[in-house]
């Protein structure tokens, strides 16, 4: 997408958004014309966010084999393995996830 939004939009600064929780990540979304990415939920549990303590103990400690790739309302989501993700079929090929994308 973002080398689309590139073509229609040459002389603005993109940001990319949703799902950048590495240095990988990052550059791949730089190598595809992004000029930065928001890492919103990465962070939040971190010492330096000001979320409340309370809320920041909700996110359980885990790895990406926690996470799966599911349904969702604005296309394909990743999400934390729970009874709520689980109510969502995971997308079964490429052409179902472009089809919930548009």
């Amino acid at each position: 997408m973002l080398q689309q939004i590139n073509k229609k939009f040459l002389n603005l600064p993109k940001i990319a958004c949703g799902g950048f929780a590495t240095g990988e990540s990052l550059a791949a979304a730089l190598s595809l014309g992004a000029g930065a990415v928001a890492m919103g939920s990465r962070f939040i549990a971190s010492n330096q966010s000001e979320f409340h303590e309370k809320y920041k103990a909700l996110i359980p400690p885990g790895n990406p084999q926690d996470t799966g790739l599911y349904t969702g309302s604005f296309g394909p989501i990743r999400l934390y393995k729970n009874e709520y993700a689980l109510s969502h079929p995971a997308p079964s090929s490429k052409e179902e996830m472009i089809a919930y994308e548009n």
